[in-house]
């Protein structure tokens, strides 16, 4: 009867008035409950209206027979199914209705005989049991599961059962974070792929694929949980094997590239991320379900925001936040923790811009996340470090001074972070110790109290003695010592502490924890044990090589060139302290990060005699603990600690303040007394490498008054001057290459530069392209360009001249170039000699550039320049070194004369060199006239800014 209902050939109305008939009549409990099930079933294919009826009456049905009774179990099914499947949406009452009739289902004897109808029970039991957290009855049905599992199934019922219980382990761990039921989930999917095979089919997909995809979800869930790596290893090889078995299957992909982006504890090779990329297009193409492409869009804004912290562009940054966004538009389906993903990349993108929007959204997105998400919930610590982090951000950097409210919430949802991962778990010791770290360095940058006082409470989370902390991971022991020792007020057990550094060190030479251990071994020995100082640097020495082949990205390489430098000051420093002159300036040039800009190996000593030069070596030097100097002559060495001094540089290339330039003065004085030598050769550490050194204060004048000045990152750079004009000279210009920006004033530069020196090659206008431009500087004896200058801050490699058409010559172009036959480089564009703010230590500029690829010397700028100052002091430049001067007595000789020489000075001698060549020339020499006894480039603005290295 209901076949023939199904197919359409009987009336299902008729069929339940029939039922209904013999229900009424029926006097037999059992018998009219049967009669009552079948009415029920044909009031199913009347629609809605009558399937509440359905339920109404299955209810009454299940009243009237006993729980023993034969069909007791297929009745509680069919009563929870009509429950959870006819109806849209059930309500929670709805819902709590049909577990109760699947628990007694699951008590019915015939689950333990009727196959179908148990494995039924259990997959439905699966679907209801998480949606009201309700795990009660779960032993129960994993005893039915194991009667099963010895009974003979199909593959597909295999799947079938074997999926239900582990979804309802996996529901149980994610719900409450009963790690017991976790390892469950993990040890029967792995159990079920053993008996699965390739050819067999679940709902559409591979069973193989399902459940290798299902097992290597689980498996990076206790990874995340516990850090164990192996389980990371496995599901990747598991995801990666389930997406052969079923490439057209976007969720898998979606999972493989989730998996290959790795996580904080363990970031993906470049291999790996790149293949997640490949993966995640793949993926977009394969699928049409709104679901999944949201799942694809919310990992491909988690692979944004890897980019840019691995060297990408900024603008990756916003294209994270516009994925997270366009994902989060379907919670729906993705559920509430795509809020935390929303929570971080606009926190990413705060931490760049500084944008207070951005943190508020961040802040408001995770606290809405934490709100809505299970507070038992296995991922709750990582969403409440994720909220802790943004509430201690904004409470440090609110611009209304310290929020005390948003501190205390950051330390709450620390500690309840904590309180949640086993007191045993390795991830729980690196995350606090990764915290703890990531404070100290905001208050060795800050100097804030506040984060000092966040970085304890941390610290009580962790050992708090030597001995204990030796059971820590690497790094976690490392950072835990480092605070007890410089952040704790009365250090306990100092010996101790050090004794741990030092033994951590020595041990782990080869890796990164052993380079951190001998770091923070050296600092904390500063100004205690200087023997030490050095001792501990060269522990680190030993790593470089190996720290910057494993650098993947620019941005991690320039953190060790940075760090490399900057401890090589302090040993430097160490030296000092030890009378150890000679090798204090040594190591400076030997550090230099400049040397290590290309290939990785230190560039070898030039050769060339200094002191047929140049009197003096200065080495001007700042670190964390303090400033000092060291110089050197033909026949000693010598140094001196510069106590009390502040060094304010500016945040954009332009003249520094008085108060740096006092500085700078104090180091000149500490070097040199009142006697400075008449030609100095400086090689300044880090930023210092941008100072305008030629403006410093010396007695009644600047330095450029005392001494001429040459500029070297490294003394192994050196190889000699050579005076006097150079026999030919490629001539480039580029005036009009920026619309709206021409130099008005570069034309009468060139043509004048060329009247001196006949021989060359002329780039002017449609012929200044990158090509040509690379193929004079093989052959030319000297190169000017009159053109700009552009510096990429964010990543110095790009720094550029502006080329015909927009074309450009890169600081990276010019370190893959020969330019070994250049004597000089002049460049008159603005910035040309100004390096990155991402690479404070490498001296990163256009100017540099030319050096390592092989010229003897340079001339760039350190700020914008105007066309007129520009054009001025290449003209005096190049007709000073006609005289036979040098390169520094001939930049030194036109700084003066365009500080010091009147306006009508200026005029006549450019109207004894040639006619003006133009309305812009003819306007200059005019504005001159008119202001015959005033000096208009004094300032420092117009003059200071021209350096000269090599």
């Amino acid at each position: 009867m209901f076949r023939a209902m199904a197919v359409g050939v009987a009336n299902p109305t008729e069929v339940a008035k029939l039922w209904r008939r013999i229900a009424d009549l029926e006097n037999d409990p059992v018998r009219r409950a049967e009669a009552l099930i079948n009415l029920a079933s044909a009031l199913d294919c009347l629609g809605d209206d009558e399937r509440i009826q359905a339920i109404a009456i299955t209810e009454r049905a299940l009243k009237l027979i006993e729980p023993k009774h034969a069909q007791a179990a297929g009745i509680n099914l069919m009563a929870a199914q009509r429950l959870l499947e006819n109806v849209d949406h059930p309500a929670p009452a709805e819902i709590r209705q049909a577990l109760d009739y699947l628990h007694a289902a699951l008590a019915a004897p015939t689950t333990a005989t009727s196959r179908e109808v148990t494995i039924a029970i259990l997959v439905r039991y699966a679907t209801a049991a998480p949606r009201m957290a309700d795990f009660s009855r779960l032993d129960k049905a994993r005893r039915i599961f194991d009667r099963l599992r010895k009974r003979d199934m199909s593959k597909d019922e295999i799947g079938q059962a074997f999926n239900a219980m582990v979804s309802l382990y996996e529901a149980r761990w994610k719900v409450e974070a009963h790690r017991p039921s976790l390892g469950q989930a993990i040890s029967l999917s792995g159990a079920c792929l053993t008996l699965l095979g390739p050819d067999q089919c679940y709902g559409g997909v591979p069973l193989l694929a399902a459940f290798q995809q299902r097992h290597g979800v689980l498996l990076m869930d206790r990874y995340e949980h516990t850090g164990v790596r192996s389980d990371f290893d496995m599901a990747v090889g598991l995801l990666r094997e389930a997406s052969k078995n079923s490439h057209s299957h976007a969720t898998i992909l979606n999972s493989l590239a989730n998996f290959l982006l790795g996580s904080d504890a363990r970031p993906p090779t470049d291999l790996d991320f790149n293949e997640a990329r490949r993966v995640l297009d793949e993926g977009f193409v394969a699928t049409v379900s709104p679901k999944t492409h949201a799942y694809l869009r919310w990992t491909e804004a988690n692979w944004f925001l890897q980019a840019y912290w691995r060297g990408g562009p900024v603008g990756y940054l916003d294209r994270a936040v516009e994925a997270v966004e366009a994902a989060a538009v379907q919670r729906i389906y993705l559920g509430d923790t795509i809020l935390f993903t929303v929570a971080h990349a606009y926190y990413d993108r705060y931490r760049v811009g500084r944008d207070a929007d951005d943190i508020e959204r961040a802040i408001d997105a995770a606290q809405l996340g934490l709100d809505l998400c299970s507070v038992t919930g296995a991922d709750r610590w990582r969403q409440e470090l994720t909220a802790a982090s943004m509430y201690q951000e904004r409470a440090i950097t609110n611009r209304f001074g310290f929020d005390t409210d948003d501190a205390d919430r950051a330390s709450e949802l620390l500690r309840s972070a904590f309180a949640r991962l086993p007191r045993d778990s390795e991830m729980r010791a690196q995350i606090a110790a990764n915290t703890l770290a990531s404070l100290m360095e905001r208050y060795i940058e800050k100097g804030d109290d506040r984060s000092l006082k966040a970085a304890a409470e941390v610290a009580r989370m962790l050992p708090d003695t030597p001995q204990a902390a030796r059971s820590l991971p690497g790094i976690a022991a490392v950072n835990v010592a480092t605070f007890h020792l410089h952040f704790m007020k009365s250090a306990t057990d100092r010996n101790g502490w050090i004794g741990l550094l030092r033994d951590f060190a020595m041990k782990n030479t080869a890796t990164e924890p052993g380079w951190l251990a001998a770091a923070n071994l050296m600092h904390s020995n500063v100004g205690k044990d200087w023997a030490a100082v050095v001792e501990a640097f060269h522990l680190m020495a030993k790593q470089r090589s190996s720290r910057l082949a494993a650098a993947r990205t620019p941005r991690e390489r320039a953190m060790v060139l940075r760090r490399e430098q900057s401890n090589a000051c302090i040993a430097g420093l160490a030296y000092l302290h030890l009378g150890a002159f000679s090798e204090a300036a040594q190591l400076i040039d030997e550090s230099q990060a400049v040397l290590l800009a290309s290939g990785g190996g230190a560039i070898s000593p030039r050769g060339g005699d200094h002191w047929s030069s140049i009197d003096a070596i200065f080495y001007p030097v700042i670190t964390r603990y303090g400033a000092y100097v060291l110089t050197a002559n033909e026949s000693h060495s010598r140094g001196a600690v510069v106590r009390d001094i502040e060094f304010p540089l500016p945040t954009e290339p332009a003249v520094p303040d008085h108060a740096a330039m006092v500085a700078a003065s104090s180091l000149v004085e500490a070097a040199f007394g009142n006697s400075v030598p008449g030609r100095l050769l400086i090689i300044p550490c880090g930023a210092l490498g941008s100072f305008p050194w030629a403006a410093v204060p010396v007695g009644t004048g600047t330095l450029i008054d005392h001494a001429q000045i040459s500029v070297l990152p490294s003394r192994n750079l050196w190889q000699g001057q050579e005076a006097g004009l150079p026999p030919d000279i490629a001539l480039v210009e580029a005036a009009h290459a920026i619309q709206g920006a021409s130099l008005r004033h570069a034309e009468a530069e060139i043509r004048e530069i060329r009247n001196l020196v006949s021989f060359g090659v002329d780039l002017w206008g449609t012929n200044a392209t990158r090509s040509h431009v690379g193929e004079a500087l093989k052959a030319a004896r000297s190169v000017h360009f009159a053109c700009h200058g552009i510096t990429e801050f964010g990543d110095p490699t790009q720094t550029h001249l502006v080329l015909h058409k927009g074309e450009s010559l890169t600081v990276g172009d010019l370190l893959d170039l020969d330019c070994s036959s250049l004597s000089l480089a002049c460049l008159s564009a603005c910035r040309s000699a100004v390096h990155g703010s991402v690479f404070p230590d490498e001296f990163a500029s256009l100017a540099v550039a030319f050096l390592v690829a092989g010229a003897r010397a340079a001339l760039g700028t350190l700020w914008n320049v105007s066309d007129v100052a520009a054009s001025l002091f290449s003209r005096r430049f190049f007709h000073t070194l006609a005289k036979g001067e040098s390169i520094p007595g001939a930049a030194r000789s036109a700084q003066i004369w365009l500080r010091e020489s009147s306006d009508d000075d200026k005029v006549r001698w450019l109207d004894s060199l040639n006619p003006a060549c133009n309305d812009a020339e003819r306007q200059l020499r005019a504005q001159l006239r008119s202001h015959p006894g005033r000096t208009s480039f004094k300032d420092p603005k117009y003059w200071a800014a021209f350096a000269c290295y090599g």
